[in-house]
């Protein structure tokens, strides 16, 4: 009789002892399925806070008992610029100016109390990357923001406070006249909106190039590196300083590495504990199986003996125990299906409350600080069951039962017909 039809009616045999083994593997099932799903949410909401993040890094003089002061020359930032892992970058430099052929606006006059018509002009590589565009505190009404494309051309963006008062729109040209008395003329490319009634002057955003012909200067403030990814920030770090450029060791580089990890690292430490979890399941069970199987054996000797001296072979033997294990696990593995969705969620949400960071104000305004959104505590992660985990729970099913096999292989490998029927005799 072929092994496969005594492995189908050694099953239906043990109908009653198959079932609590299906019972118990679901069990099982469903806490490997849990462990793997919540790996999978776990990875993709790190993901997840990384792109809300970001990755920017800003280098600017490092802050002194008088405060921050000095500049920083754009020969460094270029070589910093050029660094492995920075993607984009965005230098800035202020500077207030007075307007030559148009007049500082009356909102703002009656507000900062200054006479002269001033206005700061920001020289910079795009203003959509700028802080105050990104928290919505400047909002682009007419035109388009300035671009590296512009870096040599005369643009400008204006206020449209500025523009109102001067009947200015997109097009028309104004003219400033820097403190060194160099005058020059910007063409209007965009028109933006001040929502934060704090300002006290009117603000023109020029390309970086422009404003050092201006000012007659090229040093800056401060400049931003947008990096591939914030796990790389380190190492960016790490390869700033081993250009060694006077100017950047005495800077101060800030990035919001560091709030990445204390916000994902509830979610981290989830994944962490779900590998752990999902391990040490699939050895208890293999060990389960494997007691459940050599207890199986010494009720079977006197069948083993008589498959033996009639020649089948050992392995076959084998086979067939595997089978008759390998049937009951992958029933119990598809029924875990159903219930494995149910239970990621909550060992997920259960996982994820113990491991919440104690305070998360500080990470929030980190968070706003460098991208003008605010992100909260994480509550919940949603945790799904997909064909990628169905798949890998399947594979690992097959696995703990190839494994379980191994100790009964040995022990029917040693087996002999004459010394089986003896001990029975």
């Amino acid at each position: 009789m072929h092994f496969i039809k005594r492995a189908g009616l050694s099953f239906i045999h043990n109908l009653k002892n198959n079932i609590i083994l299906i019972l118990l593997f679901t069990v099982i099932a469903t806490l490997i399925l849990s462990g793997l799903c919540i790996q999978s949410a776990s990875s993709q909401q790190c993901l997840a806070i990384r792109k809300e993040l970001g990755s920017e890094v800003v280098v600017h003089p490092a802050a002194t008992k008088e405060g921050i002061a000095g500049t920083l020359p754009l020969d460094d930032l270029n070589k910093v610029a050029k660094l492995k892992h920075v993607e984009e970058t965005n230098y800035m430099m202020p500077a207030d100016v007075q307007t030559v052929d148009f007049k500082e606006a009356a909102t703002y006059k009656k507000t900062s109390g200054i006479g002269a018509n001033l206005v700061t002009v920001y020289g910079l590589t795009e203003t959509g990357r700028f802080n105050d565009f990104t928290t919505g505190n400047y909002t682009l009404t007419s035109g388009r923001h300035l671009s590296t494309s512009d870096l040599d051309k005369t643009s400008v963006i204006i206020d449209e406070s500025l523009a109102e008062y001067n009947n200015l729109k997109t097009g028309d040209s104004i003219t400033v006249k820097a403190s060194n008395g160099n005058i020059k003329k910007f063409t209007i490319v965009g028109i933006y909106k001040n929502n934060d009634e704090q300002k006290e002057l009117s603000a023109l955003f020029i390309p970086y190039k422009q404003m050092m012909t201006l000012i007659g200067k090229s040093e800056f403030n401060y400049g931003i590196f947008f990096i591939d990814d914030p796990l790389n920030i380190d190492t960016f770090r790490s390869d700033v300083d081993k250009l060694n450029l006077s100017s950047i060791k005495s800077a101060q580089v800030d990035a919001q590495d560091a709030t990445y990890r204390r916000l994902a690292g509830s979610v981290s430490n989830m994944s962490l504990i779900s590998t752990i979890m999902v391990i040490g399941i699939i050895i208890a069970g293999a060990v389960i199986l494997s007691l459940i199987l050599i207890l199986n054996l010494k009720g079977r000797k006197f069948e083993i003996g008589v498959l033996l001296s009639l020649g089948e072979r050992k392995l076959r033997i084998v086979l067939q125990m595997a089978l008759e294990v390998l049937v009951p696990v992958l029933i119990a593995f598809s029924l875990s299906i159903a219930t494995g969705n149910i239970a990621a969620q909550q060992i997920g949400n259960m996982m994820l409350g113990t491991n919440q960071p104690q305070s998360s104000a500080s990470d929030s305004e980190a968070v706003q600080s460098f991208t003008g959104k605010t992100y909260n505590k994480i509550d919940n992660v949603t945790v799904d069951v997909t064909s990628q985990e169905i798949l890998q729970m399947y594979i690992a099913g097959i696995l703990l039962a190839l494994v379980s096999t191994a100790v009964p292989l040995v022990v029917v490998m040693r087996y002999n017909p004459k010394d089986i029927f003896a001990k029975i005799e």
